[in-house]
């Protein structure tokens, strides 16, 4: 009979610890949204890939010069190519 009773008590407090562990997952935060300087960034990197053949990120960085580094350029390229306006074919990367 113990030994009905402790299962049963791990059974209620594993119930109670699975129902408060669950919360609603958190939305993923909004967009930041885009200011001047990075629609000219954005521009920028959109007018050196039509204009050039770029193989890696890297050859990107270092053509265009901005304030916050190469970190920040990446960032935009990767956002950029999300949203689909850079494609990577053939080992080229292009603007759509």
């Amino acid at each position: 009979m113990t030994y009905l009773i402790v299962f049963l008590a791990g059974v209620i407090v594993t119930l109670l610890w699975q129902a408060f562990s669950r919360q609603a997952p958190t939305p993923p935060p909004p967009p930041e949204p885009t200011s001047p300087s990075e629609k000219e960034l954005e521009a920028e990197i959109l007018r050196y890939l039509t204009t050039h053949h770029v193989y890696h990120i890297n050859d990107l960085c270092q053509a265009i010069a901005h304030p916050k580094g190469a970190r920040h350029i990446r960032g935009q390229f990767h956002r950029l190519m999300e949203e689909g306006k850079i494609q990577y074919r053939d080992m080229i990367y292009t603007a759509v």
